[in-house]
């Protein structure tokens, strides 16, 4: 296994040759994976922007609204920290 990269990508295979045979996969993966870490990035830096315009606070469901972006950046740094071995 690649150090940097976590063991949730072969978490789910049986054998260790198998967790080889996909952890091979997944790095020689990377120009697609770049580009998920980009858009993951991008997305979250123009909810953020959005959501600290002045507008943004004169709705009346602006906690709900608040509560689901929270959640997002939560999954968004969950996957942005499975593609981390990307940086390395």
């Amino acid at each position: 296994m690649s150090k940097g990269l976590s063991t949730q990508w072969t978490a789910h295979l049986k054998t260790p040759k198998e967790r080889d045979d996909f952890a091979d996969l997944v790095r020689n993966t990377t120009q697609v994976l770049t580009r998920l870490q980009t858009m993951i990035r991008q997305g979250g830096q123009t909810e953020q922007r959005e959501a600290l315009k002045p507008e943004a606070f004169e709705n009346p469901a602006w906690a709900y609204k608040q509560a689901f972006l929270l959640g997002k950046q939560a999954r968004d740094a969950q996957l942005l920290q499975l593609l981390s071995f990307l940086d390395h």
